[in-house]
């Protein structure tokens, strides 16, 4: 985590260069995460402040009961905020966004989250009308808490106010929980579902999309070239593994 770079958003547009064959550091988080593979760090290894850890929260989630999209909507009756009203106030926007940023940071070449709207992502969300979503409430309103509370207990600071390093030293701490450490159960999988739906939000947009080197729907013009030299390479080793050659 020494590598984290948090960068403030920005207006301009950022454009980004075409990459292949390149498993950059967010790659590899996203990779990893995809793939439900955690590493949990053992706790002499740890920061001395893994071992005192805030107390989780019990706060009082609002309950949402609403319709949702149901089976055969019509978009036109859609309000600008969607189906159903936005929960989140400003502040715990902010501290989604912040907290975006600290998960997926921005590299050389890719936006942080904040740059590319994933806010509208958790607002959205967490305000749906779905027990899947419900489950996400739970845990990030009493997550943000949490982490004020945790702020306060490392550093004598807000989250929103704390200086890069210790925003640093609190992720080194939060990410290495291991999962056999059952007194922290809920600490632990509030990260884990944090980022993963950070990191599947952000995949999803163009931004993500091109930090991973996707091409989706490009229309292209003229004939139709063919598949590129190593997809036709690749088809051909598989057509001669099974005995069929070209």
């Amino acid at each position: 985590m020494a590598n984290l770079n948090i960068r403030k958003p920005v207006d301009a547009a950022v454009t980004q260069p075409a990459k292949m064959f390149r498993l950059s550091r967010r790659k590899f988080i996203f990779l990893s995460a995809a793939a439900a593979v955690a590493l949990p760090a053992c706790h002499e290894a740890a920061s001395p402040e893994s071992q005192h850890f805030a107390a989780w929260p019990d706060i009082d989630i609002p309950e949402i009961d609403g319709p949702g999209y149901g089976w055969h909507f019509d978009y036109f009756e859609l309000t600008e905020g969607g189906a159903w009203p936005r929960i989140l106030t400003n502040p715990q926007k902010a501290q989604l966004e912040k907290l975006s940023d600290l998960i997926l940071p921005a590299s050389d070449t890719a936006p942080a989250p904040s740059e590319v709207g994933v806010v509208e992502f958790w607002d959205e969300w967490i305000s749906a009308p779905y027990s899947a979503q419900a489950r996400t409430r739970d845990l990030a309103l009493n997550g943000l808490v949490w982490i004020e509370n945790q702020y306060q207990k490392m550093f004598k600071t807000d989250f929103l106010s704390a200086k890069a390093s210790d925003d640093i030293a609190f992720m080194d701490v939060w990410s290495t929980i291991s999962r056999d450490d059952e007194d922290h159960a809920k600490i632990r999988k509030f990260f884990e579902h944090m980022r993963y739906l950070t990191l599947g939000a952000y995949y999803t947009t163009p931004q993500g999309a091109q930090d991973l080197g996707a091409v989706p729907n490009v229309p292209l013009t003229g004939d139709y070239p063919g598949p590129s030299p190593q997809a036709q390479a690749h088809l051909e080793s598989i057509l001669k593994d099974i005995g069929i050659t070209l």
